[in-house]
Parts: structure tokens; C-alpha cells; sequence
């Protein structure tokens, strides 16, 4: 039997045959609702193999977005357009910058100091995408919680003649940023720093966002800014581009994993979820003006699907945060060691919170650190002989309660030996009120992550010095006051071998005090983010500096005398000094006004009516400062203090 030959398919066939799927492909992704095409997809397809097919067989009728963003253009110098020094033009910028390639695409660029962008010092360029608005509504919602971080920007970038599409834009967590930004006092935290402890409310708040974000990143190698005067952190928040990977890998999980930051972190998240509405809103007016940059001429409906289905999805997971997953599991707080009273003090304890010293000489031959919340009150007539090197830590209030006939005393057991320090840790209220001390022959200490710059260190207090006699200091200062108010009056400094009276993030008065200091290294009254008071005062012979103002420090300055001196006021970043009714005689230099740091800026010193003579220069002023004088005296100044002019 003859078998019969198969008829060759004929080419109409093949065409049919593939026109079939085709037309399929072009009515499923042309009828298929966009939500449902950046929705999860089985059999481990993918958003991106999805969003392949929807460009080539999606032909309904839709509009497609343009949008407009500030670019930024890179051109190369001397030829090269790869690396190194390029010509930045953009976002009110135009000057050279160093290029350098980022992790995971892009660039970081780092500006001249002299030259900074808009006071950063170098920024991270990232390629952007429609997932790039995760990144902006972070920085928004981490702002709204009180966390320290750079903005995210948007900006289009065109190199060397190519329009590369939009980018990111974000400053680096550097030195510069930290200064900048943080409170005084602050510095980026090297890896082999030791972990102090932190606000638990920017804790709960950072790991909050490391939840919402699913940032492993941050958890494992975080970017901190640590108080050197304090010894507490600041967690940073940026984008993964611009954090710095130098700090703690791995370390920091165990605090945010803590008990009482969780506990913190759901509450946070609960206080999200009472706003939804409101969060809704904020994020889809930045949509309205990121989306259609972002969008690149994507159809509009496809496009506005992904972005809300990303941002609902960005929202659940910071309204309903799961901490295991990216703390792993919750573990008790630490618990803080209890400070025991040192069988020394005992006798001494007239109140159950209150320890008081009378009349009488004590030797103190070793370190005493009193418990939390307990008082130490050092009544007229008392004197204390502190043993070389010997720290005395007082965690509630100080009392020092001397008379001009009967001053309290604080010196050293061995004049060729100095102390320690006496010093106050309080919670930014807490009272210390010092009359009638006679106190000399200190230098400073470190207690835990706290470093005690003065023989006489108060950090966090309420101060009242009054009627006292500050003298030979070995420390960097003799007395220092960090964060709280002061007011320091009628008092006597003298014979300090580096600085006098150290001033940081305080507000209040110093008022007819004198100041001597003819072989200091430092200045005589030293003040960074300060706002601040001096009336009335004199200084002799107080070099290299009588008065310095750094780090946005406000000053008045009234009634001053300034007698033979170095440089009389000194101002630097950013302070702003007014001066009225002083007199100046016989110094190097009566003003000297410059920029320290460039990311702060320069110093502003106003004059009002003041007398000059025989001083050697009359100022120094840098090309970042300003030395003005006035007749009519400047309300606003003078309104800090609450005073009229």
C-alpha cells in the first residue's frame, strides 16, 4: 500500500499561525487594566518581562507624560569626560567639581571648599526610575519624624553632550554635613568609636523607616553622629547611595532591637496610620511633579498604576511595620547599672536625695560618682582637697552655698598635681547654684562617653555662678557649661593655661566679670552656639583671645573693656556679634572676623558707639565676613535678650 506524501504548509499558514498570539498579546495587554499589570505575577514572571510585552503590544489610545526638571550638564576639562574634573553647570551652580564613579551607578561629586554647592561638599548622583519616588517620600515622612538627613532632589542630567535622563540628587553624609546640620558639638562616628546611647524616640523613628524602606543597609552598617560632649548619637538618614558604610556593621541591630525601641516604633507607626489621609495627599503632590520627569513618555494610566501601587505599598509597610523581620527578634532593654552610694558619702547623707558638706576641711582621695537624682550641697566654709587626677560626678542638682567672709573651697591636695574635674550631668534643667567658690588646680576628665572639658564641667544645667573666684585652670577650660542657661555674675578668672570659661549650646548672661589671662593658649570666654548676653565686663591682658564666637553664636556685647590684650572678639562661622559702649585699648587686634569651616559660612560683627586706642590693627576680615558699624542700634539684636535698644 502506497503511502500517501504530506502537502507542504503553505507560507499563508505560517503567517496565521503567528498571527494568532500575536493578535492574543495585543488584545490581552491592550484591554488588561493596568493595576493588574504591576501586580504580583505566577510562575516566577517578573514586573520587568511584563512591562517588556505591555510596551510592544499595548496600542490603546492613552496620553504619555512629559515632564520638566532642572538639569544639570557635565562637561570634561582639557578633553576627558570620564572621571576626575569636570565643569558642573546647574541647579544654580557653575564651577569645577571632582567626579568620581558611585556604587551602583553614577557619580559622587565633591565641590571646593572655597566653592560649595548651596553649603555641600560633595553629593552622590544616582541614575533615577519610577522607584526612585520611594527614595523622596522617605526623606519626607524620616523629616516629619525628627530624623537628621539630606533632601532628595530631582534634576535631569545631560554629559558631555548626552542627555542621560533624570537623576537623583542627594548630599553625602560627610564631616561638612554633620556640622552643618547636627547641634553643635557633633562629628561623624569612625567604626572604632564605642556605641553611646541615643534619643529612643530618633531610634524608634530610624528603625521605623529601615521597616517602611526595607533597609538592611542601614541596620547593618548605620551612619551616626555622635555628641563629643555629651556622648550620645544621632542615627542619619539618607538614601543608600549617600550613607556612609564606616560605622558599626552589624553592632547596631541589638540596640534597635531593644524592648522599649520597638514598643517606640509601634507607636510611631500608629501615629503615621491616624494621618493616612493627610500622607496620601503630601505623597501624590509629589507625585504630580516627579511622575511625569520620571515617567520618560510612558504611557500615563500604566504609569501612574506602578507609582501608587509602590507608594501603598511603601505606606502598609510603615503603617504595619513587622520589626522581626528586619531587627530579628526583640530583646530586653539593657538594664542601667544603679550607681551605689560610696560608703564614704554615707555620713553625709542629711536627706534621703541629699548630700551636704559643712563647715569643715575633707580630703578627697578618690573618685566619687553620686547616683542619679541625688543632690550635692556644699555649705559655707567648707573645703575640699582633691587627690591628683581624682573626678567627682554629681547626677542631680549642685548647691554651692558660700559667703564673701566664708567662700567654699575646692583646690588640690598637690598644687604640682591637679584634680580631675567636679562635674554636673543634668537633664537641661537641672538647677546648680554656685556662690562665693574659691576653686583652682583642676584640669578635666572623661566619665563614660563623656568628656569633661573644665575643671569645673556642668552639662545640661540651670547655672547660677555668682560672686566666685575662678583661678589656675590646667584643663581646656577652667570652667565649662554645655547645653542649658547661665548666668554668670560677678565673678573673677584668672591664671587659666588654656581657656577660661567654655560656653556651648547655652543661652543666658555673663555680666561684671573679669577676666585675666596673660599666658593662656585659649580664650578667655570661648562660645559656640551660643546666644548670649555680656555686659559689663573686663578683660586684662587676656590672650590670644578675650572673647571668641564660633558656630552661629548670637552675642551682645555691652559696656565691654578690653585692656592689653591679643585679639580682643574673635567671631567665625556664622556668628553675629553686636557691640555698644565698649572700650578697646591696647590690643593686638580688636576684631577679627573669618570662616572656619566653609559649609557654615563667615562671621557678621556690627559696632556701635565704641572708643579705640592705641590698639596695634583695628580688624581682620575675610573675604567671607562682614565688619560693619551703625549709629542707630539694631532692634533685632538687642531683642534676643529681650531688651530694647
Amino acid at each position: 500500500m502506497r503511502r500517501g506524501k504530506r502537502a507542504p504548509l503553505r507560507a499563508n499558514a505560517w503567517l496565521f499561525g503567528l498571527a494568532v498570539p500575536a493578535v492574543v498579546l495585543f488584545v490581552l495587554f491592550s484591554l488588561m487594566p493596568y493595576e493588574r499589570m504591576v501586580a504580583s505575577w505566577p510562575l516566577g514572571i517578573k514586573a520587568g518581562e511584563v512591562m517588556q510585552y505591555q510596551r510592544f503590544f499595548d496600542r490603546r489610545p492613552g496620553q504619555h507624560a512629559e515632564g520638566q526638571a532642572e538639569a544639570i550638564t557635565l562637561e570634561g576639562i582639557g578633553g576627558g569626560c570620564e572621571g576626575g574634573a569636570l565643569r558642573f553647570e546647574g541647579l544654580g551652580y557653575s564651577g569645577e567639581v571632582q567626579a568620581a564613579p558611585a556604587v551602583g551607578g553614577g557619580w559622587v561629586l565633591t565641590f571646593p571648599p572655597e566653592r560649595l554647592f548651596g553649603g555641600r561638599r560633595s553629593v552622590v548622583l544616582v541614575p533615577a526610575s519610577l522607584g526612585s519616588l520611594r527614595a523622596k517620600y522617605a526623606q519626607v515622612i524620616a523629616d516629619s519624624l525628627g530624623l537628621l538627613g539630606p533632601e532628595v532632589l530631582l534634576t535631569r542630567v545631560t554629559r558631555c553632550g548626552k542627555d542621560l535622563g533624570p537623576f537623583l540628587v542627594q548630599e553625602r553624609i560627610t564631616e561638612e554635613f554633620v556640622r552643618r546640620e547636627a547641634p553643635f558639638g557633633h562629628t561623624l562616628q569612625g567604626a572604632d568609636s564605642t556605641l553611646g546611647p541615643g534619643d529612643p524616640h530618633r531610634l524608634a523613628a530610624w528603625a521605623l523607616m529601615a521597616c517602611g524602606e526595607e533597609r538592611a543597609d542601614l541596620v547593618d552598617a548605620p551612619a551616626l553622629a555622635q555628641d563629643t560632649i555629651g556622648g550620645t548619637i544621632i542615627p542619619l538618614y539618607a538614601m543608600r547611595a549617600a550613607v556612609a558604610d564606616t560605622t558599626h556593621r552589624g553592632a547596631f541591630r541589638s540596640v534597635l532591637a531593644s524592648t522599649a525601641i520597638v514598643e517606640r516604633l509601634g507607636g510611631l507607626a500608629q501615629r503615621l496610620r491616624a494621618d493616612s489621609a493627610a500622607w496620601s495627599a503630601r505623597l501624590l503632590a509629589i507625585d504630580s511633579v516627579w511622575v511625569p520627569v520620571l515617567a520618560q513618555g510612558r504611557n500615563i494610566g500604566l504609569v501612574q498604576a506602578e507609582v501608587d501601587r509602590g507608594r501603598e505599598e511603601l505606606l502598609h509597610r510603615l503603617f504595619h511595620p513587622d520589626p522581626s523581620r528586619m531587627l530579628g527578634a526583640t530583646v530586653p532593654a539593657a538594664s542601667t547599672r544603679t550607681i551605689v552610694l560610696d560608703p564614704w558619702l554615707k555620713p553625709f547623707l542629711t536627706e534621703p536625695d541629699t548630700l551636704r558638706f559643712y563647715r569643715g576641711k575633707y580630703a578627697i582621695d578618690h573618685d566619687l560618682i553620686l547616683p542619679e537624682g541625688m543632690a550635692l550641697v556644699l555649705e559655707k566654709g567648707t573645703r575640699w582637697n582633691l587627690a591628683p587626677g581624682v573626678r567627682v560626678q554629681v547626677n542631680g542638682e549642685l548647691h554651692i552655698r558660700g559667703t564673701a567672709l566664708n567662700p567654699v573651697f575646692l583646690r588640690p591636695d598637690d598644687p604640682a598635681a591637679p584634680y580631675g574635674t567636679l562635674a554636673v550631668n543634668g537633664n537641661g534643667r537641672t538647677r546648680c547654684r554656685i556662690r562665693g567658690l574659691r576653686m583652682s588646680g583642676g584640669s578635666e576628665a572623661r566619665i563614660g562617653n563623656v568628656h569633661h572639658a573644665g575643671m569645673l564641667s556642668l552639662h545640661g544645667v540651670d547655672l547660677q555662678l555668682v560672686n566666685s573666684e575662678i583661678e589656675e585652670a590646667f584643663g581646656p577650660a577652667a570652667v565649662e557649661v554645655a547645653s542649658g542657661r547661665v548666668l554668670v555674675q560677678d565673678c573673677t578668672f584668672s591664671g587659666a593655661h588654656q581657656g577660661t570659661l567654655d560656653l556651648a549650646r547655652v543661652e543666658g548672661t555673663v555680666e561684671r566679670c573679669t577676666f585675666t589671662s596673660p599666658t593662656a593658649s585659649g580664650p578667655a570666654v570661648r562660645m559656640n552656639a551660643c546666644t548670649v548676653l555680656v555686659r559689663n565686663c573686663t578683660w586684662t591682658e587676656a590672650r590670644p583671645v578675650a572673647l571668641a564666637a564660633g558656630h552661629r553664636t548670637r552675642a551682645l556685647v555691652l559696656g565691654g573693656t578690653f585692656t592689653k590684650g591679643g585679639t580682643a572678639i574673635a567671631a567665625t562661622d556664622s556668628a553675629a556679634v553686636h557691640v555698644d559702649g565698649s572700650t578697646f585699648t591696647g590690643n593686638s587686634t580688636v576684631f577679627s572676623l573669618r570662616r572656619v569651616h566653609p559649609e557654615l559660612g563667615g562671621a557678621v560683627l556690627v559696632g556701635y558707639a565704641n572708643t579705640y586706642d592705641a590698639n596695634g590693627k583695628q580688624e581682620e576680615v575675610d573675604t567671607a565676613s562682614r565688619l560693619g558699624t551703625a549709629d542707630k542700634r539694631d532692634p533685632i539684636a538687642w531683642s534676643w535678650f529681650g531688651l530694647r535698644p
